[in-house]
C-alpha cells in the first residue's frame, strides 16, 4: 500500500474554519525519534513530526533518564484517520496514547509549521458529550460513566458524568473564545480547599489541612489553576497550554481507591487532559495525567483488531475502527464494509445518498428505525446498523455477494434501482483486496521451491502463548472469508502454525531445528511496514507450540523449506 492514498476518499472543496483553542507547539528540547517512538503497538506508523513530539517528553522516562510519570504513555495504542472538511485533503490524523491524542490535520499546515500538530480536546469532548466531526457540527453521547481518577472497578468513583456539571463546556464549541459556563474568581495563592464527591457535590471547606494553593488564574474561561498542576506544566518539554488546554474546572480534592488502597487526591480538568496530584507519591509521580486517552477510546468504542490485515485496514481507512470492529463482531468481510463506505459517502459521515441512506454507508432510516434507530450520522451507530443490515441481507443471499449488496441498497424497496452502487461497490471491494492482501503478504520470492533446499535459515521469532490453537483457527476462517487463503487450505493436524513473508494463510512449510522436523500452517501475514524490518531479522514467525517442539525456547535456530501447494 503506497502511504499517503488509503484515506484519500475524495476532494474537499471548501475549507472551514478550525476552531480550537491550540497553542503553536514550541519543543524546548527536540530529539531524533526512536523505532518504538514511531510505531504504535500494533506495528502501524506513527507520523515523525508525532513522534518527535513523544521523543521529546517521554523518551527520558522510556530509556530511564528521567523518573517520573509518562506525559503521553509508553508507546501509541493507534494511529487511525477520519474525514474532516477542517482539512484541506478531507482528513485528520490521530494518534492515540494513554493519556491524549496528537492530531494533524492534513494540508491545513506545513509540517514544519508551528501548527503542523495539535493535541486534541479529549477531555473538552468527554464532559460536553460531544464528538466533534466539523468546526460546527458534533454528534452527541451520553458522557463518560467511568473513574476520572484511580482504579477503574472502584465502587462509586468520581465519573466524567459527574464532573461534567462542574466544567465549562455548556456552550461547546467555544463561541468567539467565550465560555459559557459558571466562572470563578482570581484566587491565587489561596489555599484549595473544595472537596467534590463521587455524585458531583461540592464541600468548598472540606479539607482545610494540605497547604496546596492556586498558583495560577486563566481569565478566558475564568478558572484557578492548582499551583502543582502550574509547576509541572512549566517543566515540561512542550508549551504547557499546547499540552494540557485551558483549564474546564477548579481544583478538587477528592476521595478514590489506588490500587484498592483509599487515597486523597487533588484533581482538575483541562481542555486535553485531567491532571492529578497525589501528596504521598514520591516526586516524579506526584502529578499525572488520568488515562484520557484510553478513557476516550473507550467512550467512542474504538478498537485495534487482533490481525495484521485487519489492523492495517482500520488504521488506513476513515473511521476503520468502527467500521472493522462493526463488520467483525457481525462475522463480515470487513473489506466488503469498507467499499461500501467508499461508495455510500466518500469517508464523509454527514453524506446522503439518492437512495435516501444517510451517513457513512448510507443507511437508510426506514431501515435504522427497523433496528433500533439512533442518530444515523454518528459513525460508530451508523457502522452498527450497517454491519446489521448487510449480515441480514448476506444470510438471505448465501454465497451470492452481488445480491446481498444490491438487497443492502434497495432496504426493502422495489423502487430504488441499486445497480450503479453494486458494481462500484464490488470494483472498490476488489481494488481494496487486492491493495491490502497484497502488500500485507508480499515479501521476497522463495529461493528454491525444492523441499528439500532451505528458503531461509536463522532465529524465529514466536507469537505469545496467549495465541492458543483457537485463535490461529479463527484467524485462518478470517482470512478464508475473503478469499486471502491457498486452495485446499486446512487447519494444522498437529496445531503448528507460522508465518512468514511471501506466503498466505494455508500454504505449508518444513522446518528442522535441534534434530527435530515438523511441518506447519501459514496461519496469519506480516505487516506491510513490518516486512523489511522482519526479513531482516528472522527466518520464520511461528505460534509457542512449534516454537517450543522445535527446542527454539534452548537454541533459537531454523531452517526453512518450502512444501509446495496443500494437499
Amino acid at each position: 500500500m503506497r502511504a499517503g492514498t488509503r484515506w484519500r476518499f475524495a476532494s474537499v472543496a471548501a475549507v472551514v474554519a478550525i476552531v480550537a483553542t491550540t497553542a503553536p507547539l514550541t519543543l524546548n528540547s527536540s530529539a531524533a525519534p526512536s523505532a518504538a517512538a514511531l510505531l504504535t503497538v500494533t506495528g502501524m506508523p506513527v507520523d515523525r513530526a508525532i513522534a518527535e513530539i513523544w521523543q521529546a517528553t517521554d523518551g527520558p522516562v522510556a530509556d530511564g533518564s528521567r523518573v517520573r510519570g509518562w506525559t503521553w504513555g509508553p508507546a501509541a495504542l493507534a494511529a487511525t484517520v477520519e474525514y474532516s472538511a477542517d482539512s484541506p485533503a478531507g482528513v485528520r490524523t490521530m494518534v492515540y496514547y494513554d493519556k491524549g491524542r496528537m492530531d494533524i490535520l492534513v494540508d491545513a499546515e506545513s509540517p514544519g509549521s508551528t501548527w503542523y500538530v495539535t493535541g486534541a480536546l479529549l477531555v473538552t469532548q468527554m464532559l460536553a458529550g460531544k464528538v466533534p466531526f466539523t468546526a460546527d457540527w458534533a454528534v452527541s453521547r451520553p458522557s463518560l460513566a467511568i473513574a476520572v481518577a484511580g482504579d477503574l472497578d472502584q465502587p462509586n468513583p468520581l465519573t466524567y458524568a459527574m464532573l461534567a456539571p462542574l466544567a465549562s463546556v455548556n456552550g461547546w464549541p467555544l463561541d468567539g473564545g467565550e465560555v459559557q459556563g459558571t466562572t470563578y474568581p482570581n484566587r491565587i495563592g489561596e489555599e484549595i480547599t473544595a472537596v467534590v464527591t463521587p455524585d458531583g457535590s461540592v464541600d468548598p471547606r472540606g479539607v482545610l489541612d494540605a497547604g496546596i494553593a492556586v498558583g495560577a488564574f486563566d481569565t478566558v474561561t475564568g478558572h484557578n489553576i492548582a499551583a502543582p498542576f502550574v509547576d509541572w506544566a512549566a517543566r515540561q518539554a512542550v508549551d504547557p497550554l499546547w499540552l494540557t488546554g485551558r483549564p474546564l474546572t477548579e481544583p478538587y480534592w477528592t476521595q478514590t481507591l489506588v490500587g484498592g488502597e483509599p487515597e486523597r487526591v487533588l484533581l482538575q480538568a483541562f481542555e486535553r487532559r485531567i491532571l492529578t496530584y497525589t501528596p504521598g507519591n514520591a516526586p516524579g509521580w506526584q502529578v499525572e495525567s488520568n488515562n484520557a486517552g484510553a478513557h476516550y477510546r473507550l467512550w467512542r468504542g474504538l478498537y485495534q483488531p487482533d490481525d495484521r490485515v485487519s489492523i492495517e485496514l482500520a488504521s488506513h481507512e476513515y473511521f476503520g475502527e468502527e467500521i472493522v470492529t462493526a463488520a467483525l463482531e457481525r462475522e463480515l468481510d470487513p473489506f466488503l464494509l469498507v467499499a461500501i463506505a467508499h461508495v455510500a459517502s466518500g469517508g464523509n459521515p454527514q453524506a446522503t445518498q439518492q437512495n435516501g441512506g444517510v451517513g457513512l454507508l448510507a443507511v437508510r432510516p426506514e431501515v435504522a428505525s427497523e433496528l433500533g434507530g439512533g442518530d444515523l450520522y454518528d459513525p460508530r451507530l451508523n457502522a452498527l446498523l450497517a454491519a446489521t443490515e448487510l449480515r441480514r441481507a448476506t444470510d438471505a443471499h448465501p454465497n451470492d455477494i452481488r445480491a446481498a449488496v444490491a438487497a443492502y441498497f434497495q432496504g426493502g424497496r422495489s423502487d430504488v434501482d441499486p445497480h450503479a452502487l453494486v458494481e462500484a461497490t464490488l470494483a472498490r471491494h476488489q481494488q481494496l483486496l487486492t491493495e491490502y492482501t497484497t502488500d500485507a503478504t508480499t515479501g521476497v520470492p522463495p529461493v528454491t521451491n525444492d523441499p528439500h533446499s532451505p528458503i531461509a535459515s536463522g532465529q524465529a521469532a514466536y507469537y505469545a502463548p496467549s495465541y492458543d490453537r483457537a485463535w490461529w483457527e479463527r484467524t485462518l476462517r478470517f482470512y478464508a472469508g475473503f478469499g486471502l487463503v491457498t486452495a485446499g487450505w486446512q487447519y494444522d493436524p498437529n496445531g503448528y502454525y507460522c508465518v512468514k513473508p511471501g506466503y498466505i494463510p494455508g500454504q505449508r512449510l518444513r522446518l528442522v531445528a535441534n534434530g527435530v522436523e515438523i511441518s506447519c500452517t501459514i496461519g496469519d501475514t506480516v505487516a506491510a511496514g513490518d516486512v523489511a524490518n522482519w526479513q531482516r531479522r528472522w527466518a520464520v514467525e511461528l505460534n509457542w507450540e512449534a516454537f517450543t517442539t522445535l527446542r527454539l525456547d534452548r537454541n533459537n535456530s531454523v531452517e526453512v523449506y518450502h512444501l509446495g501447494p496443500v494437499g
